[in-house]
Order: structure tokens, then sequence, then C-alpha cells
């Protein structure tokens, strides 16, 4: 990954500050935490759009390096951030933006959850679902997916209603394996949370199938994290 953001930031250059296509270059999921990787040329590229007197490139770069900071900013305030997205989902509604909304509602989302109100986060996630299937963008649709099945698990919710949300999901996206392997993970979590530690421990079995036929992918890393979950809930650390 380190290798694709250098390539990412060489196409950067080979574009003009003015064309929205930069600001899409930018990585703006956890696929960007922990490689050390120099991400200086992606905050000047976003930077640049600011003051552009084209509204709708002005608030993707805004959305993008909001994201960015959720990701790479430990210092990253949760209210500004919720800000910048409301005010965004306003301009890309007028303008019908499908793919800044999927980004515009993953940013509420995501802000909401490290912000302690993971009750509010899964609400967000499956209005930018509904944007993000409409451009047919499955990266946006896999991180938007991961987040949500964590805050089911980790949040408010009931049980029994986080399992019927899990479940739909299951049947109405179709990013491919990379997302069912994470709803069979937050569904074993789920079932584990009621004792049902045989049928979590098959779902997860399913899910590393997964895993380990497409090779390690960073949006599958939570995976292992819902393993441990389900054997800390079977009391076997």
């Amino acid at each position: 990954m380190p290798a694709a953001i250098n390539l990412l930031s060489r196409a950067a250059t080979l574009l003009s500050p003015d064309d929205p296509a930069r600001v899409h270059l930018v990585p703006t999921v956890r696929a960007v935490q922990g490689l050390g990787a120099e991400l200086g040329w992606a905050e000047a590229v976003l930077r640049e759009p600011m003051e552009s007197e084209d509204v709708s490139l002005r608030t993707h770069a805004r959305v993008q390096q909001a994201l960015l900071q959720l990701f790479t900013d430990d210092d990253a305030e949760v209210d500004a951030l919720e800000e910048v997205a409301t005010e965004a989902i306003r301009v890309f509604e007028r303008a019908g933006d499908d793919l800044g909304l999927a980004r515009s509602w993953r940013l509420l989302q995501q802000a909401r959850y490290l912000g302690r109100h993971a009750a509010a986060s899964p609400d967000a996630a499956e209005v930018g679902l509904t944007h993000a299937r409409r451009v047919n963008n499955r990266l946006e649709e896999i991180e938007i997916v991961s987040w949500l099945g964590v805050a089911l698990f980790m949040g408010a919710t009931p049980v029994q209603e986080a399992l019927a949300r899990v479940e739909a999901l299951r049947s109405q996206v179709h990013a491919g394996r990379a997302v069912d392997a994470l709803l069979l993970s937050s569904l074993a979590a789920l079932h584990a949370m009621q004792g049902r530690l045989p049928e979590a421990r098959s779902l997860l079995d399913r899910a590393r199938d997964i895993v380990d036929d497409l090779g390690y992918l960073s949006q599958l890393a939570v995976v292992p994290f819902y393993v441990g979950q389900v054997e800390l809930l079977g009391d076997d650390p």
C-alpha cells in the first residue's frame, strides 16, 4: 500500500489544480493508518481547491480533508468533522451528487462513532450505503459496511435488532466477497453475545476462508478483531 500511495501522488501531479480528479485521488480510508506513508502531497492537493469558485469541488475537497483527518490526526475534533459533513450533505443534495453524499454520510457515520455516539452511527451509515450503491462505488461500500458492523456490535443497538440489520445488509449489499466477510464476522460476534458460540465460530470460519482466498486486504483486518471478541465472549482470552 505505501507503493500504491506513492503512485497516487504521482498521478495527482499530472493533473491541473482545478481538475476534480485530483481530489478524488486522495486516499481517505483506514488503509492509510499505520503505514507511515508521506501524505503531505495529499494535504497540498486538498488545500488548493479550498479557494475555488466551484462549490462542488470545494466541498469535495473539504470532505476528503476531513476524512483524512479522521485517520491521520489524533487531535481531530469530532464536532468540527460532523459540522463539515452536515454542510456538505446540504451542498451535495442540491447538486444531486451521490458520490459526495456517500462520502459525507460516511464522514458523519465515522465521526459519530469516534465521538462515542455509536447509537446514531448506523443510521448515517445506511444512508451513505444507499448513495454508494447508486454510483456502484465498491470502496465506499466496503468502508461504510466495515464501520457499520462494528457500530452495531459495539454500540447501543439491541442484539436482536442488530442481527436483523446485518442480515438485511447481506441481502442488499453486492460489493463482493470482501464485504460478505465483514458482515459474517459481525454476525458471529452478535451470535456470541447471545451465547451461540458454535454458530459464531462457524460464521468466522467462513469469513476467514474468504480472507485467506482473497489475500490480505487492509479493509479485512477487522475480521481478526471479531475473532478476538467472540473468544472473549466465550470466556477464552
